[in-house]
């Protein structure tokens, strides 16, 4: 009979602290500094999606939170969320990657790209201390045109966000 009170009594109180904790971890919301594991996916704005983690299934992206690491509207869309949490950002093209900037297309002679190039294809230029990323857009007989500008420049970008994980930068 006693072991019964206690075995219940027990069993109540492992409830009662499982709830607590429960709680308690319900009411950790994502703040500057966390470090955070998300799912997402990215839309330009006729709904095709540029980039996802949501196919692979233990693919997250982790970043920590106001270290610049993403777009400061994709960053500051999950302040204050908890995990499984979820929402939809819309960044619109100067605050993401910018508006195209025509003085990144750059002009040179096709003797300076690689014998199989073609509009569309992705190259490297190299300056004397770096590489810059290009995508060739135009050849004109011995002059081609290089785009040095970002992508996604240009382009308003949605994301859906799910909040995976936050780990407390106190922790």
């Amino acid at each position: 009979m006693v072991f019964k009170k206690v075995s219940k009594l027990l069993l109540s109180i492992v409830v009662a602290l499982s709830i607590c904790l429960n709680s308690v971890e319900a009411k950790k919301v994502v703040e500057d500094g966390d470090t955070v594991e998300v799912k997402y996916t990215g839309y330009l704005d006729d709904d095709r999606i540029f980039d996802s983690n949501n196919f692979e299934e233990d693919k997250t992206l982790k970043f920590i939170v106001g270290s610049g690491a993403v777009l400061e509207d994709f960053n500051n869309s999950i302040l204050g969320l908890s995990k499984k949490e979820e929402t939809t950002v819309f960044i619109p093209a100067a605050k993401a990657y910018g508006e195209v900037d025509k003085n990144k297309i750059i002009k040179l002679n096709t003797k300076q790209l690689p014998k199989d190039s073609e509009p569309g294809k992705r190259l490297e230029l190299r300056s004397l201390n770096r590489t810059i990323p290009v995508r060739l857009v135009e050849v004109d007989g011995d002059t081609a045109y290089v785009d040095a500008n970002h992508l996604l420049s240009g382009k308003s970008l949605k994301f859906d966000i799910k909040v995976i994980k936050i780990s407390k930068a106190d922790d």
